[in-house]
């Protein structure tokens, strides 16, 4: 069994216990810090992440600022300060 394939066993295991991560952890004899990282990564590794094209993202943004009305009916998006 690889090294991951060991944590996401832990993981599972831990979910169905009802156990808190503090209580499995002791159990087990795991670093609850360690485990909690573990978990994370298996958590972001569940949800697809789709890179958005970097025109897409910018035309995205554009169209999302308010913009304001100029003279001969043209509208110019309004800039903001990044913070």
């Amino acid at each position: 069994m690889t090294l991951q394939e060991q944590r996401m066993e832990h993981i599972h295991t831990w979910q169905a216990s009802g156990l808190t991560k503090a209580d499995y952890c002791r159990q087990q004899g795991l670093n609850v810090k360690t485990f909690s990282r573990w978990f994370s990564a298996f958590q972001l590794s569940k949800q697809p992440v789709k890179p958005m094209r970097p025109e897409l993202r910018q035309a995205n943004m554009i169209e999302r600022l308010p913009k304001v009305a100029i003279s001969q009916g043209q509208r110019w998006p309004i800039m903001r300060r990044r913070k």
